[in-house]
């Protein structure tokens, strides 16, 4: 199944425009490119709304497809209280699915949240440095373990740095790092969305 890039309704195979908003959907072979062969830029929303519902990833949902007690969850413990209209997409990792884990996007930042760990909250503004890579560690036991970690840097010279051992093991820390890579080829407005729910 194909779900709209614009509004992540499901779109039919061969769908030439979303039935919901009316976005054109590209061919597998078009890419969103200006005449002059440049990436178009879009909104933040947008791009978030775009790159969620490509993913493929499980338990990810976008707007309008999110249900809304996991909204509510998701806005409350991953997102610090966010209003849940300001909520574009939600991975959910947790453990029953029930929206306490994960990554709550909006417009102009990112939340994330393991099990036993509070949010961290990435904004999309000022980002001049996105940085993914994978340490070995070993313990005790001579048990060799991989920890995923993300660190992002700011115009303001502050870094944000997350890792597999906040988030838990299966959060997809390498997609989060791609977005956040291509945020600012993409993007040329970081806006907030109100998403009637």
């Amino acid at each position: 199944m194909k779900y709209c890039p614009e509004c992540g309704s499901k779109v039919t195979a061969g769908a030439k425009f979303c039935p919901e908003c009316g976005y054109k959907i590209l061919a597998q072979n078009e890419k969103a490119t200006s005449p002059g062969g440049a990436v178009t830029k879009v909104s933040s929303g947008v791009y978030i709304k775009r790159t969620l519902a490509k993913s493929g990833i499980e338990e990810t949902s976008v707007i309008p497809n999110i249900a809304e007690k996991t909204l509510l969850t998701a806005s409350k413990t991953i997102a610090r209280d966010t209003n849940p209209t300001l909520i574009l997409g939600i991975m959910n990792t947790a453990l029953f699915k029930k929206g306490k884990t994960g990554a709550v996007f909006t417009g102009t930042e990112v939340f994330v949240r393991g099990m036993l760990e509070n949010s961290v909250k990435i904004p999309y503004e000022g980002i001049v440095d996105v940085a993914y890579s994978v340490e070995r560690k070993g313990n005790s036991k001579r048990k060799i373990t991989e920890v995923a970690i993300l660190t992002v840097d700011y115009q303001d010279g502050n870094s944000i740095r997350v890792d597999s051992e906040q988030l838990d093991s299966d959060f997809p820390l390498e997609f989060l790092a791609q977005l956040l890579q291509n945020f600012n080829l993409n993007v040329d407005k970081i806006e907030t969305n109100i998403e009637i729910i």
